[in-house]
């Protein structure tokens, strides 16, 4: 069941994010039981689980190549990317950001350069599988995103929700608090690219799901707020884009210059997004009456 909820967030994801078609969506969840099954085998704590990223992405870029050639997949990183999101460090990335924005300089520093190498390791495994497969750059790396329809994205994001869930065997009740956090998160980001655009878009849904997930610890049955922010920022998930752009820029296709600092922007915004969510929350906390049972943070 953990395995086949892994599957789930994985199309959950390439729909979110990449406007994946159906096809996609279908292999993105075989992929992405592969990558639940393979981190339920690997103890944490092992080099094997050091190696996990690395190996995995260079196991399925190698899969998504050369099934590419047998069939028809418009867009690898539609299929490649999603299975991945759980490796991803966008929530390590906007922590660094936040720690060296409160002043935490070696915390912050080093969890960001963390976040990078982790970046670094996924990209190196995808190049170096498209280099054995002999897969043209411009074929394995292309990704246009099309424009996703009105009910899409949020049957993505329910699909999203349900996989967590599974994956991480959580509470029964959870599951309707994760939703409700996962939706307004993502419904804040709709509106801050519809206010400011799709670079300062992060900043609305993290200040939402942080103000919300701080909210919802209060009530009975539900998850610390904790639970919530890691599935948000997979989400949100500024590690993808990098990803995505790491691998283009490496080989030289679909490179825009102007989308690395999009890409740190996105992160920065979402850390202040979470700074700002925090103290509005602290705010409410003096005021709330004792009865509402909110937590200090």
């Amino acid at each position: 069941m953990r395995i086949i909820g892994h599957g789930f967030a994985s199309a959950g994801v390439a729909l979110v994010l990449l406007g994946a078609e159906t096809t996609s969506m279908l292999y993105a969840f075989a992929l992405g039981m592969l990558v639940g099954a393979a981190k339920l085998f690997v103890r944490p704590g092992t080099y094997a689980a050091i190696l996990l990223p690395v190996a995995t992405a260079f196991a399925l870029a190698l899969t998504v190549f050369l099934l590419g050639r047998t069939v028809l997949i418009d867009e690898p990183l539609q299929v490649l990317v999603p299975p991945l999101v759980t490796l991803l460090p966008g929530a390590v990335l906007t922590t660094g950001i936040q720690e060296l924005a409160a002043g935490d300089m070696v915390a912050g520093s080093s969890r960001l350069v963390s976040g990078i190498a982790q970046l670094g390791f996924l990209a190196i495994g995808i190049l170096a599988a498209m280099q054995i497969t002999g897969v043209p750059a411009s074929t394995a790396l292309l990704s246009t995103q099309p424009p996703l329809g009105a009910i899409q994205p949020w049957l993505g994001v329910l699909l999203f929700s349900v996989g967590i869930f599974l994956y991480y065997c959580g509470p029964k009740r959870s599951l309707y608090f994760l939703t409700l956090v996962l939706l307004v998160a993502y419904g804040g980001q709709l509106v801050g690219t519809f206010i400011m655009g799709n670079v300062f878009s992060g900043f609305f849904g993290a200040f939402a799901l942080t103000v919300l997930a701080y909210l919802v610890q209060a009530v009975r049955g539900a998850p610390p707020a904790v639970v919530c922010f890691l599935p948000a920022f997979w989400l949100l998930v500024p590690g993808a884009t990098g990803l995505i752009r790491l691998t283009q820029t490496a080989t030289g296709v679909d490179f825009d210059a102007s989308s690395i600092p999009n890409v740190l922007g996105s992160i920065v915004s979402i850390a202040l997004g979470v700074l700002v969510g925090t103290a509005l929350y602290r705010q409410l906390y003096t005021i709330a009456p004792s009865r509402w049972g909110l937590r200090l943070v």
